[in-house]
């Protein structure tokens, strides 16, 4: 059974449709990164999930129960980190902590502690005078610190540094493990890839089909890019291979009769200072499904 399983989930404002027929499943034990610009529903399908939010059409369950009939037993399940994490200034670390976690009925002690440990927070001090980093670290703490299946993350990342944000993939390696599954919602693909390599890809408030990011990745692999010095250019292209220039890179895109790895044999006959023939990585799928096909509109 899945832990979070969304049918045809549509919502409206007015005469603003956000959310089109969306269809997501996550299974237990695993990281799931929902990636898209901004604008293209992503917070909007979290406050649907979490109960922020009635949507005007379709089913939400988690852990099994129907969150439209049964909303308040069905988010017992999850927890959840808004984008805008709001603290009380006039707590301490240690009051705000006691109060954010008091809404769950399991807590995970020992867990909790590890987080406190990992983000080093000084949780006697007043919230007043905490960095927008620990502010964000100590939000995490709440919502990570709650013994449930279902974690839904909007931009978990959000001021942390390169150090934290390494122990924020330890803590959430070790909630994987212990078979809870966990929603990541976040525009900042760098930061996605250090969390998960599973992806939701949400475009125009749908859910990109699995058959459409493959064919996105078959064409990106056959995708050679390469850099000479100033003023030089491929020679001898083979006819077929489709020829871009970007900025001082020319980037090649191998046909079915010469494939990429027999084009990069021939480019480095020339003696580029740098030749890729790349697994596409996730900013590639990014910038094929969402900048490029905004240029192109």
């Amino acid at each position: 059974m899945p832990v979070l399983e969304i049918r045809g989930l549509a919502k409206s404002y007015d005469d603003h449709q956000v959310l089109y027929d969306l269809d997501l499943e996550l299974e237990a034990g695993t990281i799931t990164g929902l990636v898209g610009p901004n604008g293209v529903g992503k917070t909007t399908c979290l406050r649907c999930i979490v109960g922020l939010v009635f949507p005007s059409s379709g089913t939400i369950h988690i852990a099994g129960v129907d969150a439209r009939s049964d909303g308040v037993r069905a988010r017992r399940s999850l927890s959840f980190l808004p984008g805008e994490a709001s603290v009380y200034r006039w707590m301490t670390g240690q009051e705000f902590l006691r109060f954010g976690l008091g809404f769950h009925d399991t807590i995970d002690d020992d867990f909790v502690g590890r987080c406190l440990e990992a983000f080093e927070l000084p949780m006697h001090r007043k919230l007043r005078g905490y960095s927008s980093g620990q502010k964000q670290m100590l939000a995490l703490t709440v919502a990570l610190g709650p013994r449930v299946p279902l974690y839904i993350l909007d931009e978990p990342e959000k001021a942390l540094d390169a150090s934290k944000r390494h122990r924020l993939r330890e803590l959430l390696d070790e909630v994987q493990g212990r078979g809870a599954s966990i929603l990541i919602s976040s525009h900042h693909i760098s930061e996605l890839e250090l969390f998960t390599s599973q992806y939701a890809f949400l475009n125009a408030g749908r859910v990109v089909l699995d058959d459409e990011i493959d064919h996105i990745l078959r064409a990106l692999s056959r995708r050679v890019r390469v850099r000479f010095e100033e003023g030089v250019e491929p020679r001898d292209v083979p006819n077929g291979v489709r020829v871009e220039h970007d900025g001082r890179d020319w980037i090649l895109h191998a046909s079915d009769e010469f494939d990429s790895h027999a084009l990069a044999t021939q480019l480095l006959k020339q003696q580029p200072l740098r030749l890729e023939v790349g697994t596409p990585s996730l900013s590639d799928v990014y910038d094929h499904l969402y900048v490029h096909t905004m240029e192109r509109a």
